[in-house]
């Protein structure tokens, strides 16, 4: 739970806070987001694994449910975190 893992989305630091290992397999570049979801979004990771991210903390806000996040934004499929 700390130090909690980040990344940066659309130019705002994005606290990656809970994550579950999917059995999907990708072969985009590490950190796509290769789905999204109004309750979660999928992200391509090493070894082509790809991650389910359902809990995460925008830059200024509180610990949130994706769900709750996408009511009032958006998670936009082929880009990539970090940049």
């Amino acid at each position: 739970p700390i130090p909690k893992a980040f990344t940066f989305y659309e130019g705002k630091m994005l606290k990656i806070c809970k994550t579950e290992l999917t059995n999907m397999q990708s072969k985009d570049k590490c950190g796509t987001i290769i789905s999204s979801k109004d309750d979660c979004f999928f992200v391509s990771c090493g070894m082509s694994s790809v991650i389910k991210v359902v809990t995460i903390q925008a830059e200024g806000k509180k610990v949130m449910d994706v769900a709750d996040y996408t009511k009032g934004n958006s998670i936009k499929e082929n880009v990539i975190l970090g940049g």
